[in-house]
């Protein structure tokens, strides 16, 4: 007899598919991909860990050109972290952003938005 162990989904935000790139915005240094995204934070899969409390300010292009009016500027802290364990070793880190201004809100909504056509 085999138990089967059910689980319920605690998340509010729904997360949508999205995996681009992830660039510091001081000096546009690579950080890692994003794997995931909602209105209120991401997954982030980066090769080096991110820093615990500590805001990171960040960018990522809403697509693959990363042309400049399709960057997203966003200021984010870390709230959880998994290592992985097959392969490369690689951090995945759950970012929650601080409240974005207006501009940002309309990426991310734009953003959202297009995935969720796709899902």
């Amino acid at each position: 007899m085999s138990a089967q162990v059910q689980t319920t989904e605690r998340r509010r935000e729904i997360r949508f598919k999205f995996q681009n790139k992830v660039y510091l915005q001081s000096d546009n240094e690579f950080v890692g991909y994003a794997e995931n995204v909602h209105m209120h934070g991401m997954m982030l899969v980066s090769p080096d860990p991110i820093p615990e409390l500590e805001k990171i300010e960040l960018w990522f292009s809403s697509n693959t050109d990363e042309k400049e009016e399709d960057k997203i500027f966003i200021c984010a802290y870390r709230v959880w972290q998994s290592i992985t364990n097959d392969g490369a070793r690689l951090y995945c880190s759950g970012l929650h952003f601080e409240e974005p201004g207006e501009d940002t809100k309309e990426k991310l909504h734009s953003l959202i938005l297009e995935l969720d056509e796709y899902s």
